[in-house]
This record gives C-alpha cells, structure tokens and sequence, in this order.
C-alpha cells in the first residue's frame, strides 16, 4: 500500500518541511523494494496516520512504546533518512543551539511527548477497537 502524498505528510511531520520530487520518488522506490508490507491493523492505522501530521506525531510516540519495530514505523525512519541525506534538508540535522536553547527545546519536547502518549494511547485504543469490531 503506497499513497503519493504519503512522502509529503511524513516530511511535514517530521521535519516540517516540503520536499521535491526527487525525495519522493525515493521513498516510493524505497517502499516498493524494502518490504515494507503493512498488516490490516497497521495500513489501518498508516490510513488515519497521514491525515494529519498531529496524528503522526500521536501514533509514532505510542508505537514506539507498544511495537517499536512495526513496518509503519520503519516507514518513517526511511523518510528520516531520506530527508536526512537530501543536500536541501541536510542543514537541519546539524546542531547550533546554545545551552539554553537546548534547555528549553527538552523542556518543550518533554511536554509534547506526554501529550502525545496521551492523544496517541486514546487513538490506538479506537482504532484497536475499530479493527476488532469489522473481524
């Protein structure tokens, strides 16, 4: 299952950035030839993942605890990396913070992740439920 807005929601959500056509066909290509098969349950949540990037961010911080290793999260690490090598996004990865930035990016960033486990255990456990019931 391969959608093409797909590259352009992960990049959204994990670097808040547009990418060009190059970096999506590598994804695509990336997709088509890594197995990167998603279960019913998994396309199901991949499904509500890319209407939002909010949701993204939701059901990568839960998976993350519940199933680190599932193919919808193997697909935004190969968008991260793909990003990640893109000479246009590269720049990103690259630290120039100062302490006190970094102080307040942690404080920040701990707050959103509570926040995600909240909103990402509340949408797995629908979407859990969803699944159940069409069996």
């Amino acid at each position: 299952m391969f959608t093409p807005n797909e590259p352009h929601i992960l990049s959204r959500y994990l670097l808040k950035v547009r990418i060009g056509p190059k970096e999506s066909q590598l994804y695509a290509s990336g997709i088509q030839r890594g197995g990167f098969e998603l279960t019913a349950f998994e396309a199901q949540l991949f499904q509500h993942m890319l209407l939002s990037p909010m949701f993204c961010a939701a059901y990568d911080t839960i998976l993350s605890i519940i199933d680190p290793q599932t193919h919808v999260r193997k697909r935004l690490y190969l968008m991260l990396s793909i990003l990640e090598t893109s000479p246009d996004h590269a720049n990103l990865f690259l630290g120039v913070h100062s302490r006190w930035a970094c102080i307040r990016i942690a404080c920040v960033g701990t707050s959103k992740y509570l926040f995600y486990i909240l909103l990402g255990s509340l949408l797995y456990g629908l979407q859990l439920s969803k699944y159940r019931l069409c069996l």
